[in-house]
């Protein structure tokens, strides 16, 4: 289905935020059995922005899309 506008917009932040959840439970589990201290410190760094990431998309509505 090829969507556009407003439509296409909605799908991209809910594709978005499904990546983002995968992204999340990956550095979580870096944190929790991850060893090196340069993926540890990328994983934190991926939790940061995702998080801030994650908060925009959730914010966003059809208004805040258009």
């Amino acid at each position: 289905e090829e969507l556009s506008g407003e439509s296409f917009d909605t799908r991209w932040v809910a594709l978005m935020l499904e990546h983002h959840d995968l992204g999340e439970a990956l550095a979580q589990r870096v944190k929790r059995d991850g060893s090196s201290r340069v993926v540890n410190n990328m994983a934190a760094e991926m939790l940061v922005d995702l998080g801030f990431e994650t908060t925009t998309f959730n914010q966003c509505d059809s208004d805040a899309l258009s």
